[in-house]
């Protein structure tokens, strides 16, 4: 529906020319002028121009449109705005160099003439309003609310660089499935060429070898992870936690905990991203000690602990007094000649504090959380006094990244973005609370600080290839200090018909290189075409993630072939909004928290939160929390309206009753008893790799939320 200025290549991360035609860096590394192709237009007959790409920047500066064009102008810190040169010639500004504004040019580009009069984005229904208008490939063509969307190439559409195969989608039919189960039926049946979404692991197992459907595994753009709180004695010390690592049997992980839909781990950069990756990546250099599967090798895995020189504390293994350590000789580990249960402290550095806690979510199915039991098994015969706790993910977040009230904790992390502002994010100090005083929402949970130079000088580079090179150099430190153990790269798993051909990413199959004819990436592993034939054609679509389980139908043509594709993806159950008020009931001048860490997604993740104080239809902050202060005694209410990862959306109010206990400005004697409210102040928040950005974010996204919302809110 959308067309970007640039999409990246999925194979090899490149910029592509798409509605850009060229692009250079100018002024002294401080400004890109971008040039757009001739003859755009939009849906509605109106040319597409400079002033459409500036006005697009400038309107989601302020993160409006964040949670559907996955770009935040915002994040890109010294952001100044973008200006029409001319027609077809659009200037970015910045402060000081940043590596980050290839970003800013894949922003989907709206139309001027339609969204300069929409005040409130999340509110704007396109279909009411003669839309959606959008310069892309396709147009709506029939909407029967969430049970069947019907996209349908446009008559005068313009061409994209692709290859030989362009523009071979003519329609992209999408049809509710009652379910995973009814999806891929749809599929078996020939009534369905795809699925859109990832299959569930245990279901793709039992797919293996159905000649009903083939399984199309595309490398992710998340991994698993154990994290360890650098701030607490001995998990402080590399040498330790890379021994901790060392222990972890990545292999049984693949097996047994994701069935084979899994590779094992190393930097923190996806396998998916292979072009960020060094060329000769560290491998098993932390390889499990004994066969995969069968007990560790206890000698082994000491002796990769006490042969560390760079060790920061002194190690040794001496009589067990944990109670939950099983080494054959009864021995456990002592640092600096103390027991662990008493060397090992807390944040602030009281000792004392027993057992090494690992925890992981309730929410991972058994096979996946066998995986992690057995690490701490193979840890305990190692004789390293360490437990397993089961929690519950809401809990988990909040120990981790609020409070920092942990040991080592285990998760799964999507949405890498390759610009490097993931790892920025998880691994600069910026994002850190490097004491864990500070109850603020925080990326870096770890408290790692290592990687600072190299993650400032991939900020900094306007160069795409030295960005590159410092992002590696920032992986390879983390890697090094381990602070987060990579234990193993996602697979994207989906059903597609037999003899039909499509192009991965890391989002999966579904992309314009599949949809508008680009070839498919050598050693893909797309599924085989028939023998007897032409080869069939390649496929995308948009939205990259509809909403609800659908069939999307596909006519492809070619000179030699025309082909039909249907993509289903499996429903999406709403989430629920939930708001805790503290106090409960304030005074006029008194911060008062709104809280939205009790809304669940049953299916999914919360990506989004928008809290509009007073409900009177303004968007006051879209963090998890918001603070804010009345400035008079009332009741008032407040609104929260969550989105989900699929883009379903829940809302729920609450009246906070505000009184005046003040009785005069200022105390008895005259002082002022304690300064000045702080007024209105808000700050975004998110959960990290859990969906912590819309799935529009996906390379080569169009805007695909806008599109989706199109055709949710027609009536």
């Amino acid at each position: 529906m959308y067309d970007q200025g640039l999409v990246f290549h999925p194979a090899t991360g490149e910029p592509v020319h798409w509605a850009f035609e060229d692009w250079s860096v100018n002024d002294g590394r401080r400004s890109v002028i971008a040039t757009l192709r001739e003859g755009l237009t939009w849906t509605d007959g109106e040319p597409v121009t400079a002033e459409d790409v500036a006005f697009t920047a400038e309107y989601v500066a302020d993160d409006a449109l964040f949670p559907f064009v996955g770009t935040r102008p915002a994040a890109v810190s010294d952001f100044i705005g973008a200006v029409a040169v001319d027609d077809r010639r659009v200037r970015y500004s910045f402060e000081a160099p940043d590596g980050r504004w290839q970003g800013l040019l894949a922003l989907p580009i709206l139309p001027e003439h339609v969204w300069s009069s929409v005040s409130t984005p999340e509110e704007y229904r396109p279909s009411r309003n003669g839309g959606p208008v959008g310069s892309g490939p396709f147009v709506v063509e029939r909407f029967e609310s969430e049970l069947r969307v019907t996209l349908r190439q446009r008559d005068d559409v313009h061409s994209y660089p692709l290859g030989p195969t362009t523009h071979a989608v003519q329609e992209i039919d999408v049809v509710l499935a009652n379910g995973e189960a009814e999806a891929v039926d749809r599929v078996r049946t020939g009534q369905a060429d795809a699925v859109l979404t990832d299959l569930q692991v245990s279901r793709a197992a039992d797919l293996r070898g159905n000649n009903g459907v083939d399984l199309v595994q595309s490398p992710s753009d998340g991994f698993e992870y154990a994290a360890f709180n650098l701030r607490r004695t001995p998990l402080d010390d590399a040498a330790l936690r890379r021994t901790l690592a060392n222990a972890f049997d990545e292999r049984y992980l693949v097996e047994h905990g994701f069935r084979g839909f899994h590779a094992e781990g190393d930097l923190p950069i996806p396998d998916a991203f292979s072009y960020l990756r060094p060329s000769s990546p560290p491998g098993d250099t932390y390889a499990f000690p004994g066969s995969s599967g069968s007990p560790v090798d206890v000698d082994a895995a000491r002796s990769f602990l006490l042969d560390q020189g760079d060790a920061g504390h002194a190690y040794s293994f001496d009589d067990a007094v944990s109670g939950v350590t099983t080494a054959p000789d009864n021995r456990e580990l002592y640092v600096d000649g103390e027991p662990l249960v008493d060397a090992h402290t807390d944040n602030d550095g009281a000792g004392g504090q027993g057992t090494l806690e690992v925890a992981v979510p309730v929410a991972y199915p058994a096979p996946r959380r066998d995986a992690y039991r057995k690490w701490v098994e193979d840890l305990q015969r190692i004789g390293v006094p360490v437990e397993l706790a089961v929690v519950e993910f809401a809990e988990l977040i909040r120990d981790a990244f609020r409070t920092e009230s942990f040991d080592c904790y285990v998760l799964g992390w999507r949405l890498f973005q390759p610009s490097g502002e993931s790892l920025y994010r998880w691994f600069h100090s910026d994002s850190a609370d490097l004491t864990g005083d500070d109850d603020a929402f925080v990326y870096n949970a770890t408290g790692y600080e290592g990687a600072d130079a190299a993650l400032e000088s991939a900020r900094e580079a306007m160069d795409p290839a030295r960005r590159r090179e410092a992002l590696v150099d920032a992986a390879e430190r983390v890697y090094e200090d381990c602070p987060m153990a990579i234990l193993g790269y996602r697979r994207s798993v989906q059903p597609v018909a037999p003899g039909t051909s499509w192009v991965r990413s890391p989002q999966g199959v579904a992309n314009r290189f599949t949809y508008l004819g680009g070839e498919p990436i050598p050693g893909g592993g797309t599924p085989p075409t028939p023998e007897d034939g032409p080869s069939a054609p390649t496929v995308e679509t948009r939205p990259a993630n509809p909403q609800v389980g659908a069939s999307v139908t596909f006519e492809v043509v070619e000179p030699t072939a025309t082909t039909s594709v249907t993509v289903t993806v499996r429903p999406n159950d709403p989430p629920e909004a939930a708001v805790d008020v503290s106090p409960a009931e304030p005074s006029v001048g008194e911060q008062v928290i709104f809280d939205a860490e009790g809304s669940t997604d049953p299916d999914g993740t919360i990506v989004h939160y928008e809290w509009d104080v007073g409900d009177d239809g303004n968007v006051d902050g879209d963090g998890q929390t918001l603070s804010h202060a009345f400035e008079e005694a009332g009741e008032y209410a407040v609104r929260l309206r969550v989105v989900d990862d699929a883009g379903a959306d829940a809302t729920t109010r609450t009246t906070v009753s505000v009184t005046d206990t003040t009785p005069s400005l200022f105390g008895e004697s005259g002082d002022d008893p304690g300064g000045e409210p702080t007024g209105d102040s808000t700050q975004w928040e998110a959960t990290p790799g859990f969906g912590v950005v819309s799935a529009a974010v996906a390379a080569g996204g169009a805007l695909a939320a806008l599109a989706r919302r199109a055709r949710e809110m027609a009536e």
